[in-house]
């Protein structure tokens, strides 16, 4: 009967860590994939603006503000596909400026677009991503 319930104890105590460590595992391949969700979600952003037809005022304007030449922000709530939605758990801010020499001088053609990527599980996380995107025709 002692043995039994020795056998009994060592098994709950395998049994509870291993529990513990396949929680851990679950929680870390869930913060991998919304990782790798938020990097694909920052491509898609940044593939976007590079497809944009710069020589439609309509497209340029997504990139440079033409009353001001100012670069531009947005931002979108989209779910894991790139779909947007109110309540969709992605959050996507980008920001574009235009890039300077070391004289601070605009170089004329590029512009630096900035993507972020919040979400959380269960703690706020976010990704960052810098491209340059070219807004000429020449490019």
């Amino acid at each position: 009967m002692i043995e039994v319930l020795a056998a009994l104890t060592i098994f709950a105590i395998v049994a509870a860590g291993l529990a513990a460590a396949t929680i851990t595992t679950i929680r870390s391949n869930s913060t991998s994939r919304n990782a790798s969700t938020a990097a694909s979600l920052i491509q898609d952003r940044i593939e976007r603006f590079r497809a944009l037809d710069v020589t439609n005022p309509a497209a340029y304007a997504q990139l440079v503000d033409p009353d001001t030449f100012e670069g531009v922000e947005g931002s979108d709530r989209v779910d894991a596909l790139g779909n947007a939605s109110s309540t969709a758990p992605f959050r996507r801010n980008w920001v574009v400026t235009h890039v300077t020499d070391a004289d601070g001088n605009i170089e004329a053609g590029v512009v630096r677009v900035e993507v972020t990527v919040e979400w959380n599980d269960p703690i706020q996380r976010s990704i960052t991503s810098v491209a340059y995107v070219c807004i000429t025709s020449l490019c």
